[in-house]
C-alpha cells in the first residue's frame, strides 16, 4: 500500500484511530484487521502520485490539510458492508468520475449536487450513510445516487431515506429526486422494501408518480418533506398518481403528507380522492391552509395522524364534524398569548365525546409559552370526558408522537385525575404517559389502578411498563394472572374449563390466597353447575353433597390456622 506523506499529521492519526473501519480499507498486510477474514477490503487510499490534477482540485481541505480520497476496491453488495459512519471525513472517487463526500468532507467539496442521509431507525438510532454527491454530469450523478440507494440492507436493519439538513446548510445543495428516471425509482424502492423514504424536493412527472403508486409492497412514504425552500410537487398536482392509486387492491401502508409553508403537493379535489381511498393503513398529514383543515377528518384510513394549528380554526368548526376513523392521533399546537388558548382543544374533545366511536386515541397539546395550570385541567377535564364518552377506547396515548415533547405539556399534575377516570372505563388496555417521576405519591396511584382495573398496562414513553420494581410489578403478576383466569371464563365446555380451572389451582395458586380467591370467584359457579348436573344424573340434588364434592376436587391449598378468618370462609 502506498502511503500518503503529505496528508497532516493529526488526520492521519485520527484515521488510524477509527478501528471499525479498517477492515474496509487496504491496509498493510500484518496490519490487517482480523475480522476481516476474507481479506478482501472495500476501499484503499489512492497515493498522492496517482492522484489527477481533477481529484486534486476535489480533494477536501480541512485543518490546513487536506481529507484523504479513496476509491472502490471492489463495490459493496449490502449497506451493512461499510461502517459508513467509522468512515466519515473521507471523499470517495467513483470510476464515472463523480465524487462521494462523507459526512463532514461534503462540506468541503467546492461543488455539490446531491446531499441526503440513509439512517438507522427505531432502537438502534446509528448513522449509516450521510454525504454529498459531486460530479459534472447530471446523469452520472444519479447513476452513482441510484447505486448507494439500491444497496440492500439487511433484513434485521431499518433504515430511513431522507434529504440531509446536517452535512451542508444550504437548499441549493439538496438532492432533486425528479431527475431519477422510472427505472432507477422503481430499483432504489424494491431494493429495500422496509426502508422510510422522505422524498422532499423536485416536481414529478407522471411516470414517476406511477413507480410511487404501484409498488407491490407496503411502503412508508413522507412526500413534501421540505428542506428550507424546497418541497415535493407534482406536475399534474397529483392526478396521474391518484388514478393509479384507484386501481391498487393492497395495501399501501403509511403515507406521509408533509405539508410546508401551506404547500400540499395536491390540488383540493385530489386531496379529497386521496382521503376517500381505504387502501392506506395510516395517513399522517401536516398542517394545512384554513380551507383544507376539515378535510382530513374525513380520511378513509385506519389510522390518521393530523398536526393541527389553532389560528386555522373556529370553535363552531367541530360542532358538526365527523371523524371516519377509529383510531386518531392528533397533535394541537396552539399559539398567542390569549388566556383562552385551551378553549379549540376543549372543542376537539367535547366533539369526540358526542361521536364516541373511537378505539384507539393519541393526544398532544403543544405551546411555545407557558402552560397556566387552570388552562391545562380544564382540557384534562374535557379530556376525561372523552375518555368516559368512548366506551370501545382500548389505547390511549398522552405523548407527543413526533418524540419532541415540551415539558411543560406532560400530564403530571393531574395523573390522579386520570387515573381515576382511567380505574372504570372497562375497555381501556394501554394508556401511555410519557415520563413518570420515581417520587411523590404517582406509585400509590399507579397502585390503586392497577387494583382497579386489572386489564389495564401503563406504559412511558419508549414503551416500558411503568414499575417501581417492587409492589406494581406484584400487582402486575396477580393481573396477568386474573386476565389469564379470565380468559378461562370463556370456555364453552363446563369439563374443560374445570380441568384447567384445577390446574392453574395446582400450579399457579396452591400457595397464594390471592390467586386462589381470583380463580374461585370467577370459577366457582363452573365448578358447582359441573356437580350439581353430576348428581342429577344420579337422581342426587343435595346441596350438602355439592359443597362437600368441590371442596375435594380442589386442590390442597394453604389454610390459616385463626379462627377469624376460618369463620369468614365458613360465611
Amino acid at each position: 500500500m502506498h502511503v500518503n506523506r503529505s496528508v497532516n499529521k493529526k488526520l492521519s492519526v485520527a484515521l488510524r484511530t477509527h478501528k471499525p473501519c479498517y477492515h474496509i480499507l487496504q491496509q498493510p498486510a500484518n496490519k490487517m484487521d482480523p475480522l476481516e477474514a476474507n481479506n478482501n477490503p472495500l476501499l484503499e487510499l489512492i497515493p498522492d502520485e496517482e492522484l489527477s490534477s481533477r481529484q486534486k482540485e476535489l480533494r477536501p481541505t480541512k485543518f490546513r490539510g487536506v481529507l484523504p480520497m479513496h476509491r472502490w476496491l471492489r463495490e459493496p453488495t449490502h449497506l451493512d458492508d461499510i461502517d459508513w459512519e467509522a468512515c466519515k471525513d473521507i471523499s470517495i472517487w467513483c470510476e464515472n468520475e463523480t465524487v462521494i463526500g462523507l459526512h463532514k468532507a461534503g462540506a468541503f467539496i467546492a461543488d455539490h449536487t446531491a446531499c441526503f442521509m440513509i439512517s438507522h431507525t427505531g432502537n438502534l438510532k446509528k448513522y449509516f450513510l450521510e454525504c454529498v454527491i459531486y460530479g459534472e454530469s447530471e446523469a452520472r450523478i444519479v447513476e452513482t445516487v441510484t447505486f448507494l440507494w439500491s444497496l440492500k440492507h439487511y433484513p434485521e436493519s431499518k433504515t430511513s431515506l431522507s434529504p440531509s439538513y446536517t452535512t451542508v446548510d444550504t437548499q441549493d445543495f439538496v438532492f432533486d429526486f425528479a431527475t431519477l428516471q422510472p427505472e432507477q425509482l422503481a430499483h432504489m424502492l424494491d431494493a429495500n422494501p422496509t426502508r422510510k423514504f422522505a422524498f422532499g424536493t423536485g416536481v414529478w412527472n407522471a411516470e414517476l408518480s406511477l413507480v410511487l403508486a404501484t409498488r407491490k409492497h407496503t411502503m412508508h412514504l413522507t412526500l413534501a418533506g421540505a428542506c428550507m425552500n424546497s418541497y415535493f410537487a407534482f406536475d399534474d398536482e397529483g392526478k396521474a398518481f391518484l388514478d393509479a392509486f384507484e386501481t391498487r387492491k393492497s395495501s399501501f401502508g403509511l403515507l406521509r403528507i408533509d405539508c410546508y409553508g401551506n404547500k400540499i403537493p395536491f390540488s383540493k379535489t385530489n386531496f379529497e380522492r386521496l382521503l376517500g381511498l381505504d387502501t392506506f393503513e395510516t395517513l399522517e398529514v401536516g398542517v394545512l391552509e384554513k380551507e383544507l383543515v376539515l378535510l382530513p377528518f374525513a380520511a378513509k384510513a385506519k389510522t390518521l395522524c393530523y398536526e393541527l394549528k389553532s389560528e386555522m380554526f373556529q370553535l363552531n368548526d367541530f360542532d358538526s364534524l365527523n371523524v371516519s376513523t377509529s383510531d386518531l392521533h392528533l397533535r394541537i399546537y396552539v399559539r398567542g398569548a390569549g388566556r383562552n388558548w385551551h378553549e379549540l382543544p376543549i372543542a376537539l374533545l367535547n366533539r369526540m365525546a358526542i361521536l364516541g366511536h373511537f378505539e384507539r386515541f393519541r393526544f398532544f397539546v403543544g405551546r411555545r409559552r407557558t402552560y397556566n395550570v387552570e388552562n391545562v385541567a380544564l382540557i384534562v377535564e374535557a379530556l376525561i370526558r372523552a375518555i368516559k364518552a368512548n366506551k370501545k377506547l382500548h389505547y390511549l396515548n398522552l405523548v407527543d408522537y413526533t418524540g419532541v415533547e415540551d415539558p411543560s405539556a406532560t400530564w403530571a399534575l393531574h395523573l390522579q385525575k386520570l387515573f381515576q377516570a382511567f380505574e372504570a372505563h372497562k375497555g381501556l388496555r394501554t394508556v401511555v404517559v410519557g415520563d413518570y417521576s420515581p417520587k411523590g405519591p404517582t406509585y400509590a396511584w399507579l397502585s390503586r389502578l392497577l387494583s382497579r382495573n386489572r386489564k389495564i398496562t401503563v406504559l412511558d414513553r419508549s414503551g416500558n411498563q411503568i414499575s417501581n420494581g417492587t409492589s406494581i410489578d406484584k400487582i402486575y403478576a396477580l393481573n396477568r394472572f386474573y386476565n389469564g383466569s379470565d380468559e378461562l371464563v370463556k370456555e364453552s365446555l363446563t369439563s374443560l374449563r374445570l380441568s384447567l380451572m384445577t390446574m392453574a389451582l395446582v400450579e399457579s395458586a396452591s400457595q397464594n390466597y390471592q390467586r386462589t380467591a381470583v380463580l374461585l370467584f370467577q370459577h366457582v359457579d363452573s365448578l358447582c353447575d359441573f356437580i350439581q348436573n353430576k348428581h342429577e344424573d344420579d337422581g342426587e340434588s343435595h346441596e350438602s353433597l355439592v359443597a362437600s364434592e368441590a371442596i375435594e376436587l380442589l386442590p390442597s391449598c394453604p389454610r390459616r390456622s385463626t379462627e377469624g378468618p376460618s369463620k369468614r370462609a365458613r360465611t
